[in-house]
């Protein structure tokens, strides 16, 4: 157990932290490379009193900094009031970002995860600037990633036989290098940040402290539920050894799709904390749409991250981590697929439910329909008369979710009303008091964001009924 000095000591120095109050907004860049040189020689705090300690900090300067600004509107004039706001949105972004790349973990997966939002949901500045956490958030410093290699590996000399220190990516878990194995292929490596897991176990129980007021709550078991379902889910994502096995299992399912790649796992040079993978040429979905691809190109990428989706759930598999990070655009309009640290597989009693669902679609039976939903709410018909306007909520995302498999032709999903319109409900369904709901739901809701997100971003049009007609599944 960590004395409370060192715990102290755990948290970042204000002299190392960047001066972000006199930055203006043109100096985005230059701030950003100033922050992760200062985070790079940090160790990821793992305990709970430091982490804690660090998000409440950000709240409360994030408080000062937008009250800052709503005082300043008082003095000026309608354009200086909309440059300050840009400016105080861009350096409460580099904040947020500064801190999320410090802690890493579970508090940059919600970074990753809110920026998959359409572009009016948060301010361009917080999209633009938090958009790094999907695969160039801050690195470790190399010093620090070569311990870890060390720990993990007897003799890494014997297996690599050279690794560029230089990150070609890096997210909220760890961050992945170019190397070359002793028997000559060029590999991915995927090094996990040191100490990572022990940082998500201490969000874990601090979010489990926030749950302890409602354990007489008539909800609390369905609480309890779910946040389970989040425990293991993101455990599972810190066992490298278990996404090889993951990696291996979607690579049987997506194999025959030449069109769709998963790169080989390494056994010999992966451990619990250190993947080792074929590496997969191409270019990250920023980078592919600085070049203007035809709306074509568009239209088959779009196709195939939907198709890949598809057809893992068929196999009664959840791609959970869809961000645009996870797409490697490749040559010959190929797709690359990665990171299936957890691919969330539904049990026949949650396939079954599945397979209920896909034939009141299918028959637009609307009755079915609302019974089940009231069922995916862990609702009783006493509950579902008092809660009516929630699973009422609940029915129209049903719909809106339903919309692309329904439309006949192609979908435009470059048109943000879409997710707009899903915001709105998610926005109306969570005013509610209600909580309860399969634990399955917790990751498949988080797929059906993230995978339409990813298509807005792409401005793809899809033809999804002739996709699933394709794939074999129910429609």
């Amino acid at each position: 157990m960590p004395t409370i000095s060192e715990l102290l000591a755990a948290l970042p120095a204000e002299q190392d932290r960047p001066d972000l109050s006199s930055l203006p907004s043109a100096s985005c860049e230059s701030s950003f490379q100033a922050l992760t040189d200062r985070i790079a020689h940090r160790r990821t705090p793992t305990g709970m009193f430091a982490r804690t300690c660090s998000v409440t900090g950000l709240t409360a300067k994030l408080a000062l900094a937008y009250g800052a600004y709503w005082i300043r509107s008082w003095y000026k004039t309608g354009d200086q009031q909309q440059q300050d706001l840009l400016e105080t949105h861009l350096r409460s972004a580099l904040q947020t970002l500064e801190t999320a790349g410090y802690l890493r973990g579970a508090f940059a997966k919600l970074g990753q995860l809110a920026v998959c939002a359409p572009d009016d949901t948060l301010p361009a500045a917080w999209i633009e600037t938090m958009s790094r956490l999907q695969f160039q958030a801050p690195p470790m410093h190399w010093s620090l990633i070569r311990e870890q290699l060390r720990n993990e590996f007897d003799d890494p000399d014997a297996i690599f036989a050279e690794v560029d220190p230089t990150p070609i990516a890096a997210a909220s878990l760890g961050q992945v290098h170019i190397a070359r194995l002793v028997s000559g292929e060029t590999v991915a490596v995927k090094i996990q940040y040191p100490g990572i897991s022990r940082a998500i176990r201490s969000d874990l129980r601090a979010l489990k402290m926030l749950f302890r007021p409602f354990q007489s709550h008539a909800q609390w078991q369905g609480l309890r539920d779910l946040f389970d379902e989040l425990q293991t889910g993101l455990e599972a994502e810190t066992n490298y050894q278990q996404e090889a096995s993951n990696l291996q299992t979607a690579k049987d399912v997506l194999e025959h799709d030449e069109q769709i790649v998963v790169p080989n796992v390494f056994p010999n040079a992966t451990t619990r904390r250190v993947l080792t993978m074929e590496f997969l040429q191409g270019e990250m979905l920023e980078s592919f749409l600085t070049k203007n691809p035809t709306q074509e190109t568009r239209n088959h990428y779009g196709r195939l991250i939907s198709k890949a989706s598809y057809e893992l759930y068929r196999h009664h598999l959840l791609y959970t981590d869809s961000h645009p990070g996870n797409y490697i655009f490749m040559k010959d309009q190929r797709l690359g697929v990665v990171d299936f640290g957890n691919l969330r597989r539904l049990s026949e009693r949650e396939w079954d439910f599945h397979l209920a669902v896909n034939h009141a679609r299918k028959t637009n039976d609307q009755g079915a329909i609302r019974q089940l939903c009231q069922q995916s709410l862990l609702m009783s018909n006493e509950d579902a008369d008092r809660h009516s306007t929630h699973l009422d909520v609940v029915v129209k995302m049903f719909d809106l979710l339903n919309e692309p498999i329904l439309f006949e032709g192609e979908f435009d999903y470059g048109d943000p009303t879409y997710l707009q319109r899903g915001g709105e409900l998610f926005s109306q369904a969570s005013k509610s008091r209600w909580v309860k709901q399969i634990p399955a739901n917790l990751f498949a809701h988080r797929m059906n964001f993230q995978i339409p997100a990813v298509l807005l971003k792409l401005k793809c049009r899809v033809n999804m009924p002739d996709l699933i007609r394709e794939c074999g599944m129910i429609r």
